[in-house]
């Protein structure tokens, strides 16, 4: 048996409803103990986003060049393995009939760079006569490894306790307590508690961090901090939210493409794709770009349960960054570029990802699902948003200058009082002010009191007073803003260097006597 890649999974009972994800069928079936029983004369297909083997990638970016197909299935079928192409071509690959209990199927698809190089392969299976069943599926390869690999994957959290421990419980069943598993020893998770909410505990593969509460971007580096740290023992991070949903086979499928990788110039990172939540099928970004202080999301609102976006999904993009909802990337980053900026919230993904430059891995089976953030928006946080822009842009040139900076404001300005939230526009100048106190505002702000006393902000009334207050902040922004720029801008490239360096994380975080 060689090293499989990754196994084929099925939907959990509160998602069969989107089944197509997972396999699509022409006749009755039913999921029940991560199994498929199929009715007489049902045909099942495996085209889809989870189970699908999309080679191109894996041509582009892995050593592997042999896979085998393999499933194990009880009864009277055809088992047959199929390439499907962008032009919808379907060349069929391999066929053979099976009868019998707990059959074995395997077809070594021997050479993939010579199959179309817009395609993917599955498993199709067709029942003969009487009922049949699916077992399990998986792909394997016999190349051999061309890494070790060790992660670790950090969950930044607070005060989610529920989604943690719902996390955890599917990592160990799915994982560390399956025999089976292929990465049952290469992974660890450390859960970085900006709430102090959780108990610390002694378990194997998880440890509990109590942290300060610096956001995100604390938590993260917090996490990232740790691994550093033990770099002989981890090669590997992986930054998660800790409110997402997901399936535990991408765990192996990242880790399992690291494994095989080839060397490229840039530092490979494998960027998870995130779909909405309350659309499970609906994608709502596969990596994004940052152009002009706009974020750029690519392939945003494709239905992933339609086989032909499929293959548009899996069309190279030169991506700048991806999100921290799912992002992994290698320890020895932090050699080179440093640590993360002290941004709490917002921004600070795509700020590390412009500063590194890496080549981001995104595929289908690679994908998480998250609420959608209109879900999750506060007036409050426009602070955060138009902050970090503006220093994301100052930083790499990105905005277009002043100029591009001082219309985002009024434009952000003007739409929140057109729709009656005065105290949105306090929170667009009180970012700008803050911005133009430069790095050292970043440096020496405790981020904890500032994000309560942004929360607690009182509402302001949409009065004449009021009226006159924010156009009056509004008009002195102006003119700050177009003076103070140009030199900010010069500070913050000045001071980078420190603002994300170890040492000055460690004070920060007030953990300088565990790592210096």
């Amino acid at each position: 048996m060689g090293t499989v890649l990754f196994r084929m999974i099925l939907p959990s009972v509160n998602k069969v409803e989107q089944h197509e994800l997972y396999y699509r069928a022409n006749g009755d079936t039913e999921v029940e103990y991560n199994e498929i029983k199929l009715a007489p004369q049902t045909r099942v297909r495996f085209d889809t986003y989870f189970n699908a083997f999309f080679y191109p990638k894996y041509s582009k970016y892995t050593c592997i060049s042999k896979v085998s197909m393999c499933a194990l299935v009880t009864g009277e079928l055809w088992a047959r393995a199929i390439c499907w192409t962008a032009g919808k071509e379907e060349i069929l690959l391999f066929e053979t009939r099976v009868s019998g209990r707990e059959q074995s199927v395997s077809f070594p698809v021997d050479i993939l760079h010579q199959l179309p190089q817009d395609g993917a392969i599955c498993l199709e299976l067709e029942v003969i006569s009487g009922y049949a069943c699916f077992h399990k599926g998986w792909y394997e390869t016999d190349a051999e490894p061309n890494h070790q690999v060790r992660l670790a994957a950090i969950i930044c959290t607070y005060k989610r306790e529920d989604y943690v421990s719902r996390s955890l419980n599917r990592l160990r069943t799915s994982i560390w307590e399956t025999e089976q598993c292929p990465i049952k020893e290469d992974i660890d998770v450390l859960v970085i508690d900006n709430g102090n909410t959780l108990i610390p505990n002694k378990e194997e593969h998880v440890r509990i961090l109590g942290n300060r509460n610096l956001g995100g971007s604390g938590g993260f580096t917090r996490g990232l901090i740790e691994a550093y740290c033990q770099k002989d023992k981890y090669t590997h991070v992986l930054f998660m939210d800790d409110d997402i949903s997901f399936e535990t086979e991408t765990l192996v499928r990242t880790v399992q493409i690291l494994k095989f990788a080839k060397k490229f110039e840039e530092p490979l990172w494998i960027g998870g794709q995130m779909l909405v939540e309350g659309q499970p099928s609906i994608q709502f970004e596969s990596g994004a770009f940052y152009r002009k202080g706009r974020l750029v999301p690519v392939n945003r609102g494709l239905d992933l349960s339609e086989r032909e976006n499929l293959l548009e999904n899996e069309k190279e993009h030169h991506v700048q960054y991806n999100a921290w909802w799912y992002c992994c990337f290698p320890v020895e980053c932090v050699e080179e570029k440093g640590l993360p900026l002290p941004l709490f919230i917002k921004t600070d993904d795509v700020e590390y990802g412009l500063r590194v430059k890496p080549r981001v891995l995104l595929m289908n089976g690679i994908g998480i699902w998250h609420m959608a953030f209109t879900q999750k928006y506060s007036p409050y946080l426009e602070y955060y948003i138009k902050r970090n822009e503006l220093i994301v842009s100052a930083l790499h040139n990105n905005g277009d200058g002043v100029w591009a900076g001082l219309w985002k404001m009024l434009r952000a300005a003007g739409k929140a009082i057109l729709t009656g939230e005065l105290h949105t526009v306090l929170f667009i100048t009180r970012a700008y002010r803050d911005f133009l106190a430069g790095p050292e505002f970043l440096a020496s702000v405790d981020g904890e009191q500032l994000n309560t006393a942004l929360r607690n902000e009182p509402i302001s009334k949409n009065g004449f007073i009021e009226a006159i207050t924010v156009f009056g902040e509004l008009l002195k922004m102006t003119a700050c803003f177009c003076l103070g720029y140009s030199n900010v801008r010069k500070r913050y490239l000045l001071h980078l260097e420190e603002l994300v360096s170890l040492s000055s994380w460690c004070t920060r975080l007030g953990i300088e006597d565990l790592f210096l």
